[in-house]
């Protein structure tokens, strides 16, 4: 645990209270507060809030100063199936001998599969020597977190090699899809133990299109290239295409959201499997 304070502008990072175990599967929102803080607040298997983390800043009473910290919140709270309430304190001491007790109340409700909104308001009571040397607040800070929102689907011919002829469909967050922008050129994805990536020719992005004539990635650079394996099954030789319908990015040009259609033939033969890939960051 590593606290840094300059005077009562102080940054801290504090684990509090009753901490339980981390849940196998839990799903972590992330978002930020209207202060310009990330927060990001955990959820157990069965969709109910775990653990959430929040920065918050708030000012103080003697001129010029402010109290910034990170807090962890867990239960025992208040707890239903789409919402929490987290009520109660924690004291820390400070390396200059600063003692200082933080309270106040987190809360959020879920908005969607995808996101949660919330608020919290905190306060801290700075003592040195026993004695309150300054008090500190927060106003109402508002919050909402969020997950990417993905999913696969896509079937293949009968006798088809990687598919076994079966169909599949997978989506956040009941099934685990995660997609990530390789670079500008470059999509992949995991689902189900099957992993796609999709690659558009030399000079282009990931915009709408048509990519026709596509072989297997990643051995031609130039030309567009797709593949799709799993389940200890791959091909030697692909041939194929797939069709951007839409895609957007933030002014980064990070991808925020795609959806493609693709035809994958194994070993260049006429069975194939055709799908569709979906998805949207938070």
């Amino acid at each position: 645990m590593r606290r840094h304070a300059v005077g009562l502008a102080s940054v801290s990072v504090l684990v509090l209270v009753l901490a339980v175990p981390s849940i196998a599967g839990a799903t972590t929102f992330k978002g930020k507060s209207s202060q310009g803080a990330t927060v990001r607040l955990s959820t157990a298997a069965d969709g109910t809030a775990q653990a959430f983390l929040f920065p918050w800043r708030g000012r103080c009473g003697r001129p010029g100063k402010r109290f910034m910290t990170v807090t962890r919140s867990r239960p025992p709270w208040s707890v239903t199936p789409n919402g929490f309430v987290s009520t109660g304190s924690y004291s820390y001491r400070q390396a200059d001998g600063l003692r200082l007790t933080v309270s106040g109340t987190a809360g959020g409700h879920r908005v969607s599969t995808y996101r949660w909104a919330g608020s919290f308001r905190m306060s801290a009571v700075v003592r040195r020597g026993g004695r309150v040397f300054d008090r500190c607040h927060s106003q109402t800070v508002r919050w909402a977190a969020s997950i990417p929102q993905a999913s696969v689907e896509m079937t293949g011919d009968p006798g088809e090699y990687v598919t076994t002829g079966g169909s599949y469909a997978f989506s956040t967050p009941a099934g685990a899809v995660f997609v990530a922008q390789l670079n500008a050129r470059t999509l992949s994805a995991a689902a189900g133990g099957f992993e796609l990536v999709f690659r558009v020719p030399a000079g282009h992005r990931l915009r709408p299109g048509r990519y026709a004539n596509a072989t297997r990635y990643p051995f031609d650079d130039h030309g567009a290239t797709l593949d799709v394996l799993g389940h200890g099954r791959g091909c030697n030789m692909v041939k194929g295409e797939f069709t951007i319908l839409s895609s957007s990015f933030d002014r980064h040009a990070n991808l925020t959201a795609i959806v493609l259609t693709f035809e994958h033939h194994c070993e260049g033969g006429p069975r194939a499997i055709r799908g569709k890939l979906r998805y949207r960051a938070g």
